[in-house]
């Protein structure tokens, strides 16, 4: 991966600017810089980047907020990789291709 992302924690919070359609919106830097958001329909719009089910929008929502953590974890088990290998097979070599 290139390039630089805002560093976490990033935060899932509930906004609701449509009483009908709430939305999730995950931001950084105690709410002072945007990173994404999830939003539900209840199904008045077709087509478009809603989501139908209310506890997809906050799983989702949750997941991108995660997403620094997730980087961590994963930089890690790679620096342990290139340090230990497992009879001699690298895990992580099938993902660098």
């Amino acid at each position: 991966m290139s390039g630089a992302h805002t560093p976490g924690p990033w935060e899932a919070v509930r906004i609701y600017e449509f009483i009908d359609n709430p939305s999730m919106r995950v931001t950084a830097k105690g709410g002072a810089v945007f990173v994404a958001q999830a939003t539900f329909d209840h199904g008045a719009r077709t087509g478009g980047p809603f989501l139908s089910d209310v506890n997809e929008m906050h799983a989702n929502a949750r997941l991108i907020a995660a997403a620094p953590e997730l980087l961590e974890a994963v930089q890690a088990f790679i620096a342990y990789d290139d340090s230990a290998s497992q009879d001699g097979f690298e895990f992580m070599a099938l993902y660098r291709k």
